[in-house]
């Protein structure tokens, strides 16, 4: 072995710092970091390194954070399908069953199908348009749109069903100006 000086020990002490964090980069831990001495190349690969390190972990996080997202939407996903799936399927036996054999009964179950069925449809279809979004195959028309107009559509839009429902428009909610 070959005596050492102290600028050579720095030198290998660098070395061994810098290979330490490679290593423990690329096992995975990510939390390491690489102490910064001095203000030499060292140092600036022990900080680009840790950079590096911070930003891959950042996307990772970001990943999990994606997918657990995507995860949550697939069972919200579920849930929403399986509803209308199960009123149709309850409708079709009563009709097949002879449950709804009067014309009043029969017109209902059909109805309660075809609109069951419009309401399966209509989540299909913004399935489709979410996947063709988040494959960027979507086109966005962006526009200005005057939120009153928008807000006065949206409530006339379902007045006739709050109206059923039995609510009604209170003066403080009123989309007039």
């Amino acid at each position: 072995e070959l005596p050492l000086g102290a600028p050579e020990r720095d030198l290998v002490a660098h070395l061994v710092e810098v290979a330490e964090g490679a290593a423990a980069y690329e096992s995975g831990d990510l939390a390491h970091r690489i102490s910064i001495k001095g203000g030499d190349e060292f140092a600036q690969v022990a900080e680009a390194m840790n950079q590096m390190a911070e930003r891959v972990s950042g996307q990772i996080e970001r990943l999990e954070e994606d997918a657990r997202r995507r995860r949550q939407f697939l069972a919200d996903v579920a849930h929403e399908l399986r509803s209308p799936v199960t009123t149709m399927r309850t409708m079709a036996g009563a009709l097949r069953d002879g449950l709804a054999n009067e014309p009043e009964r029969m017109d209902r179950a059909a109805g309660s199908l075809v609109r069951t069925s419009e309401r399966l449809l209509h989540l299909i279809t913004d399935l489709l348009e979410l996947s063709k979004l988040d494959l960027r195959e979507l086109p966005i028309h962006r526009r200005e749109v005057d939120l009153r107009e928008f807000a006065a559509a949206v409530v006339g839009s379902h007045m006739a069903s709050a109206s059923q429902a039995g609510t009604t428009q209170s003066p403080s909610t009123s989309t007039s100006p």
